[in-house]
Order: structure tokens, then C-alpha cells, then sequence
């Protein structure tokens, strides 16, 4: 599987520090040249809708994000062009020393999965909205499991072309950051899993994103309305991840099952 690196072309620091990693790791790679939204949304998306954009973030799209997302959007058009299954990676992932092997066995159940999250499903504030994973079974030396919910992030994942597909479908329009759109599995249609021992982690340290650090000033004081407002949205998504995870969520693991099942 190709593995693209998202990174600014300026980005010079962040640049070598992933290549020291992957060439240590002995792993072919190729840089993708991140998308800008200096521009606005156009360049990349049909549509924009900024009332479900606040609803998420309390917030309007930085150009940061939308540069985000269009970069994995357009990995994902590529995903789709070649045919065959990628690995992505943002520029200031810490990659573990496995990593080569992890790749090695989420090749083998890819096209199963169609989206395998290498970073840990961790979520902030653990102790009000606590991750869920279920695992459906072992595969080498790792454990697959399917994902009821998505933490945020998207510093590593490997896609098929058909899980692409369906992304790049579902992103006709702006409606969130990148990492919050892949959380709604019902929106996209795709079952997302995770691959553990996680591979990467994003770094914490001087290297923190812009996109981070911008989203900490531009966020909106929540006033009563459109805090009723963001309560019943997110009431009703919570139904409708609940819906998704027992239908096509629940088909979805039986076929990983199998497969993991024929391979072990």
C-alpha cells in the first residue's frame, strides 16, 4: 500500500522529522502537498452550510480546515483514480518502530474494513464521553475492532477505494472539520475500525497546528439558543449512530469476522 505524508510545502521541520522516521522504518513514501482554504471552500467543495458548521464547532470553517480536509478528500479521489487500498499520514505523526508489520496484516483485510484507523481512539474528556470499540477478532499479532464511536484526529488511517468512495460522495457539501465528519458513520455510510497496539500518535510539542491553536479564539460564546440548538442536533445524531451501528455497523463486522476467520 502507498503511503502519502500531508504536508505544507513549507513545512520543512515537520517534513524531516516524518522522513527520518519512515526511512528509518524502511518505508516507501510520498509527500502530498497539503491543500490551502486561503481561497474559501470553493476550490474543493459544491456547498457550504456555516448553521451545521457552528453546530459542531461553534465556530465558521477556518482556512486551515478547509485546506485539512480538501488535502484528505483529495487523497481519497486519488485512493479512488488507482484502485488500490492507501495509507495516510499527517507530517507530525510519531510512528511506532511495528508499524511495517501493522501494514503488512491491515493489508490483508482492507478491503473488508475499508477504513483502518492506526492512531489511538482516545477522546478528550474520557470520563464524559468515553470511547467505544468492539473488537471482532486477531489478526498476527494485532487486534482489529470496530469503532461505535470515533474519537477525533485524522493523523493516520489506512482506506480502500470503495470506503473512499463513500467519503468523497458524503463531502460534497462543508459541514465540519475533517476528523468530525469521519465521526458520523451514518452520514458517510462507512464502518470505521481500529488497528491495535496503536501505530501513531500525533506529537505534543512545539509542532502543535495552527488549525489548534486558531479554533481556541475563534469559537463563539453559546448563548441559550444556540446551545438548545447544538443539544437537539447532537440528541439526533446520537439516534442516528445508534441506528447505523446496529444495521450496517452490524453486517459490516460479520464480514471482518469472517475474513479474519479464513486468514487465521
Amino acid at each position: 500500500m502507498k503511503i502519502f505524508i500531508i504536508s505544507l510545502t513549507n513545512a520543512t521541520q515537520r517534513r524531516a522529522r516524518i522522513s527520518a522516521q519512515l526511512e528509518r522504518l524502511g518505508l516507501a513514501y510520498e509527500f502530498f502537498d497539503a491543500c490551502r482554504g486561503d481561497d474559501g471552500y470553493q476550490p474543493y467543495f459544491e456547498g457550504y452550510d456555516p448553521d451545521i458548521f457552528m453546530l459542531y464547532s461553534r465556530r465558521t470553517a477556518l482556512p486551515g480546515e478547509i485546506g485539512c480536509y480538501a488535502s484528505h478528500k483529495s487523497l481519497w479521489q486519488k485512493c479512488i483514480e488507482t484502485q488500490e487500498p492507501i495509507v495516510i499520514i499527517e507530517d507530525d505523526a510519531h510512528l511506532d518502530d511495528r508499524l511495517p508489520d501493522a501494514l503488512k496484516t491491515a493489508a490483508k483485510i482492507i478491503q473488508q474494513c475499508g477504513f483502518i484507523r492506526l492512531e489511538p481512539n482516545k477522546q478528550s474528556r474520557q470520563f464524559y464521553k468515553p470511547s467505544r470499540y468492539q473488537s471482532v477478532g486477531y489478526l498476527d499479532n494485532f487486534e482489529i475492532s470496530y469503532l461505535s464511536r470515533i474519537a477525533l484526529c485524522t493523523t493516520s488511517y489506512i482506506v480502500s477505494p470503495a470506503a473512499a468512495g463513500k467519503l468523497v460522495f458524503a463531502s460534497n457539501v462543508l459541514l465540519a472539520p475533517v476528523d468530525k465528519f469521519n465521526q458520523r458513520n451514518w452520514h458517510h455510510g462507512q464502518a470505521l475500525y481500529l488497528l491495535s497496539p496503536e501505530m501513531v500518535r500525533a506529537q505534543d510539542d512545539e509542532l502543535e497546528s495552527q488549525i489548534k491553536l486558531d479554533a481556541k479564539t475563534a469559537k463563539h460564546a453559546v448563548g441559550l439558543a444556540l446551545f438548545l440548538k447544538i443539544a437537539v442536533y447532537k440528541s439526533a445524531n446520537w439516534f442516528r449512530r445508534v441506528y447505523f451501528n446496529a444495521t450496517i455497523g452490524k453486517q459490516s463486522k460479520t464480514r471482518v469476522r469472517e475474513k479474519i476467520a479464513s486468514l487465521s
